[in-house]
């Protein structure tokens, strides 16, 4: 089943199923909640479910289908389906004989800070064409939120299209920072939030990711990851086995130096992580304070609700 790698977040499952089998679909949607949840993952599971032309049920994908073998076929955001539509930035090339520039094509990245207005250009020129294998055209934009760093030209473009949405087409955004999305934006997607995962959830995750790794390694990163496999994945690929050892090792060897030495290293690492969480929240609060001239009211959308359908009291 599609939903199978998306671990925990019930809700938004439920919701998302929900939207599926009740043939209602909104044209955008907002996936907002903390980094390394399983927003992209949903994306994929969700575009994919929604281009199946043969669904086996509701809410679900065929898999044998040529459009559930693209997404099956995916590696991270490189994806041969015709009409899922990938950001793209373009960069000077070669210069012609003739004196004629050339234009490379070159994908944005996820660690990219800005997408900028050329690539939402071309995100929106492709959502009104016409499905080339199915019925709608299908944009997921990760981290959306980086094209309102800064420049309102690329948002309100990006705006346009949601305001009068191409008919066969669907528009998924995620963030993990959506207060620094403009209002406009926001209020005219369904937003469906992701929670934090419990580390009982992260350590499921993680032994996927990682089929090798040692039971106490997958139990600390667990611990320290703040409910995101992301954030796991991140401890796993760096220095945390090394300094598990090294401090294991120091604790062996307890003595007044040595006690010294133990503190200072966990001072060190306290420190690191303070100055990297202050510079997110600092950048948080620059975006947000460059894209506060928006107008409008930031929209809910319809909570846990599939469009169309009444939200019982």
């Amino acid at each position: 089943m599609i939903w199978d790698e998306l671990i925990g977040q019930t809700p938004a499952k439920k919701y998302l199923g929900a939207v599926l089998a009740s043939g209602r679909m909104a044209h955008g949607y907002l996936f907002s909640g903390p980094a390394g949840v399983g927003k992209r993952t949903a994306a994929y599971a969700f575009a994919q479910a929604a281009m199946c032309p043969q669904p086996p049920a509701p809410g679900q994908a065929c898999g044998i289908c040529k459009s559930c073998r693209w997404f099956q076929a995916r590696q991270g955001a490189q994806i041969d389906h015709p009409d899922m539509i990938p950001l793209i930035t373009f960069s000077k090339g070669r210069t012609g004989r003739d004196g004629s520039t050339n234009y490379e094509e070159k994908r944005v990245g996820d660690q990219e800070p800005v997408i900028k207005l050329e690539t939402v250009q071309y995100v929106c020129e492709q959502l009104h064409r016409t499905p080339m294998a199915g019925a709608r055209r299908v944009a997921i934009v990760p981290e959306a939120q980086r094209f309102c760093s800064g420049q309102a030209e690329a948002a309100n473009a990006f705006l346009k299209t949601l305001e009068e949405p191409p008919a066969a087409s669907l528009i998924i955004l995620t963030s993990s920072q959506p207060e620094a999305l403009l209002e406009t934006i926001v209020s005219r997607v369904q937003n469906v939030q992701f929670k934090r995962l419990s580390s009982a959830e992260v350590s499921v995750g993680l032994s996927r990711r990682w089929p090798g790794i040692e039971p106490p390694d997958l139990a600390l990163a667990a611990a320290l990851a703040d409910g995101s496999i992301g954030r796991a994945v991140e401890l796993v690929e760096g220095d945390m086995k090394n300094w598990r050892a090294a401090v294991l090792a120091a604790l062996e060897k307890f003595s007044a130096r040595t006690f010294l030495a133990f503190g200072a290293g966990l001072w060190v690492l306290s420190d690191a992580e303070g100055k990297r969480l202050f510079a997110l929240a600092q950048e948080a609060q620059t975006e947000d304070e460059d894209g506060g001239e928006g107008s409008g009211v930031r929209g809910q959308g319809s909570g846990m609700t599939p469009k169309g359908s009444t939200r019982r009291k």
